[in-house]
């Protein structure tokens, strides 16, 4: 049986029957053969395909959680690290940064640039200068690495002075900066997972330091100028880099390097890019039509006029064509018809909308992206289970930011001689804040669990001092309660009770609102209506009170303020009950009378 170079059977694969290589498609003669090719194709196609883009970043920013501190150290401490994590050295904006570095290039590599203060040294009176002092009257000399600034002690002359650099403690100068990969030499031990990192200068910072920028001397440490002044790449110390990226399979000859997701799915984006090239053509040459305007041949004239017409066709139809576009209701003539022929507008047809759709959701899904979530349309019945089933299948960027978090925390306290503190990023909580606290709450009103547990799922601490809040509230409220009705029988005790609108006339006793409702008398007072209807209140007010002493107290605090009012509401209530009395009467009657019926 015959092997092919690939070890592959010939007459397994069909090879002897003419078949192509269906491994061997178009988009497999234009990757890249090196790492540096590759790289700044990863780039590239970062940039092209912004529907990748975006979904990598919800990716990333969705493992950006709060930090935990659950080693020692006072509360006091670990809030202090927290806001300087936080507001001064921007730690999660940082974990986005490196985590988009990871979408375009499969990895990330992070450094601290801790800050230090430049001093020159003057050998000849052993004495050192800050270069502060100097400011832009200072020229660095690359090669000598040295600075020639004025002479302190020899007036218009200058003078060169080696320098040394001190360590600040000025923790606002502390910055996290990311190395860019396409400048990354790694030197990894297969064996033991070891790595050193190795920094190509790039060509920009090369270039300004030689022409001696103060702007970027002044901030590069000692010992990478030395590098630079030698033409020699930077090894970096251990643990200085944190590399960001994620697992690879065994077999694959990476050298300590993550494979980039826009390689591993190259082919997906190819077939994206060819669609797109194709909607862009079908744009160009089909989308607008192509018109034509041609002689009418249907007029009988002689050979000699059709050849003085024709000589002229051109020409005059492209005066009328460009005077068609200046104005639209210009007026033509000419002596014959013409035809008028369009083609080629069929350019919706043939646009790939459909594949560019699908082909993009194959690319999202091929990353491991859910389309659902890149566009925000997740079901809420299946919200838990798909994103627990998201999280675990990035698992990898949380533990990579985990990671991060500590090496931050660990090599800034070492930098300021604080002890250690345990840091860790907290796991996305989406998915079981959607379904957990469903049955806490379920629990709690059910006397299951404890309040405190079910108030926790709401950030609430204390569940008794809650408690006592609501208890507080209640009985203001019933406070208030309380004081509105005593209000209310006062009201109507006094036979005050009245429009709100209204003002109480002082000289009537506090009895009588001056002005009246729509109708009432011109003068402004009470009218006869308005009277009866507080007597007849009154009268009603009086009957509902069930004992006998309460009720001659009402009535003798009305008599001692408004005579004719407790006169007129007590002939009512007589009356009332006299109506009642009868009423009373008149149902033991009907009553009887039913009885004798039914005997």
């Amino acid at each position: 049986m015959p092997i092919n170079s690939k070890g592959f059977s010939e007459d397994i694969i069909g090879w002897h029957r003419g078949f192509d290589d269906p491994f061997l498609l178009p988009s497999s003669e234009s990757m890249p053969d090196n790492l540096e090719t590759a790289l700044d194709l990863c780039l590239f196609l970062y940039y092209l395909n912004p529907q990748y883009r975006q979904a990598s970043s919800r990716v990333v920013r969705h493992f950006i959680t709060d930090f935990d501190y659950p080693g020692d150290g006072s509360q006091d401490e670990k809030d202090t690290l927290d806001n300087y994590l936080h507001y001064t050295l921007h730690l999660p904006m940082f974990m986005a940064e490196c985590g988009d570095e990871w979408a375009a290039y499969g990895n990330s590599f992070a450094r601290i640039h801790f800050p230090f203060d430049r001093f020159l040294v003057d050998p000849r009176v052993h004495t050192e200068y800050s270069l502060d002092l100097f400011g832009n009257s200072a020229r660095y000399l690359w090669r000598e690495m040295s600075y020639e600034v004025p002479d302190p002690h020899r007036p218009n002359k200058r003078v060169k002075l080696k320098f040394r650099d001190r360590r600040s403690m000025d923790v606002s100068r502390i910055k996290l900066r990311l190395l860019n990969p396409r400048y990354i030499t790694i030197q990894h031990n297969p064996i033991d997972g070891f790595s050193q990192y190795i920094y190509r200068f790039e060509n920009h910072i090369i270039d300004d330091i030689k022409k001696g920028r103060l702007y970027v001397v002044n901030g590069t440490p000692m010992s990478m100028l030395r590098a630079i002044s030698r033409s020699q790449d930077f090894l970096f110390d251990q643990d200085s880099i944190f590399h960001f990226k994620s697992p690879t399979v065994s077999g694959v000859s990476n050298h300590g390097w993550g494979i980039p997701g826009t390689i591993a799915n190259y082919r997906n984006i190819h077939q994206i890019q060819v669609y797109r090239k194709i909607d862009e053509a079908v744009g160009l040459d089909y989308m607008l039509p192509f018109r034509l305007f041609s002689p009418s041949q249907n007029v009988q004239l002689n050979d000699m006029v059709n050849l003085m017409l024709l000589n002229r066709w051109t020409g005059e139809i492209g005066k009328i064509i460009r005077a068609r576009r200046k104005d639209k209701f210009a007026m033509h003539a000419i002596p014959f018809p013409v035809n008028y022929q369009e083609f080629g507008a069929e350019g919706k047809t043939l646009t790939p909308k459909d594949l560019l759709e699908y082909q993009t959701g194959v690319l999202l899904d091929g990353m491991g992206y859910p389309q659902e979530l890149f566009k925000g349309t997740l079901q809420y019945v299946q919200v838990p289970t798909g994103l627990r089933l998201f999280e675990n299948t990035f698992l990898f960027v949380h533990i990579g930011f985990n990671n991060l978090a500590q090496w931050v925390v660990r090599r800034v306290r070492s930098y300021l001689n604080q002890p250690p503190m345990e840091v860790l990023v907290q796991r996305p909580t989406l998915a079981d804040s959607l379904e957990r606290k469903q049955l806490v709450f379920q629990l709690a009103a059910m006397g299951e669990i404890s309040r405190e547990t079910g108030y926790d799922a709401l950030g609430i601490d204390n569940a008794v001092k809650e408690m006592k809040k609501r208890m507080e509230e209640d009985a203001a409220i019933e406070r208030e309660k309380y004081k509105m009705q005593q209000q209310l029988q006062k009201e109507l005790e006094t036979g005050t009770i009245s429009d709100p609108n209204q003002q109480v006339d002082p000289s009537q006793g506090g009895g009588s609102p001056v002005g009246g409702p729509p109708g009432g008398s011109p003068g402004g007072g009470v009218t006869p209506t308005d009277v009866d209807s507080d007597a007849e209140q009154l009268a009603q007010y009086w009957m509902s009170i069930p004992s006998t002493g309460d009720r001659s107290k009402a009535m003798s605090a009305v008599r001692a303020q408004n005579e004719q009012l407790y006169a007129l509401a007590k002939q009512k209530m007589e009356s009332y009950r006299s109506q009642g009395a009868s009423q009373g009467r008149q149902q033991i009657n009907q009553q009887a009378q039913q009885g004798q019926q039914g005997q």
